[in-house]
């Protein structure tokens, strides 16, 4: 089946008040949904127009410099703060999950502007430790697996030569609905090889712990070098 993706913008251009970039760190890097890239030069410079040293953020996947999709890998050393412009959480939380800096969100319907807190993100790494902790007691593990083009994950024989003491089962989906994993009572705990979404806010609607790829890896690798 063929699918045709159509690029939907939007039509105002969003602005910071003069007030809002004062809050801004002296050295920041900026990005968008799709819906906002066209907004980014401008509030660049506006940004840059008050001495401050702004970049569009790099994405391993975005097919514009600045565009942040839910699976963007951050190249984030260079920046003391980041600045997204968007509706929603999910990416701010992200981003505040593998910065360290200031995470800003500008939403351009609202005109809000604000801080990402510390504790906005606390509630997410709990959920994942206990969903890690989960799966390092299980024995039998799904883990989902998407056919969507920039998702398919082929490292099968990696999880089993970490893990052999464990039993894991593939599933694949295009779309993939947490409710159908009720047809798996046998799994105790699910790995996440897809969007990262479905391992944060997603999984808060199902009762087995989902752990994303990219955080089994970075705990497991964490605790390999301490021991």
């Amino acid at each position: 089946m063929e699918v045709e993706f159509i690029e939907c913008r939007y039509k105002s251009e969003a602005k910071l008040s003069k007030a809002q970039i004062q809050k801004l760190p002296k050295c920041v890097g900026i990005c968008a949904t799709l819906q906002y890239i066209d907004s980014l030069p401008g509030i660049k410079s506006s940004i840059e127009a008050t001495g401050r040293k702004v970049e569009l953020l790099e994405t391993d996947n975005g097919f514009y410099r600045g565009q942040i999709l839910g699976c963007s890998k951050l190249g984030l050393a260079n920046f003391e703060g980041v600045l997204f412009v968007g509706d929603g959480m999910f990416h701010p939380i992200n981003i505040k999950m593998q910065f360290k800096g200031d995470v800003f969100v500008f939403n351009p319907y609202t005109h809000e502007f604000r801080r990402v807190g510390e504790g906005e993100v606390v509630h997410y790494r709990k959920r994942i430790k206990a969903a890690y902790t989960r799966f390092l007691s299980a024995k039998s593990v799904g883990v989902l697996i998407s056919t969507k083009p920039g998702q398919v994950w082929n490292d099968f024989d990696k999880l089993e030569s970490i893990f052999p003491e464990k039993r894991f089962y593939y599933l694949v989906f295009d779309n993939i609905s947490l409710g159908e994993l009720e047809n798996f009572p046998f799994v105790e705990v699910f790995v996440n090889t897809a969007c990262p979404r479905i391992g944060l806010d997603d999984s808060f609607e199902h009762g087995k712990p989902v752990l994303n790829i990219s955080d089994l890896k970075s705990l497991h690798n964490k605790i390999s070098t301490y021991r």
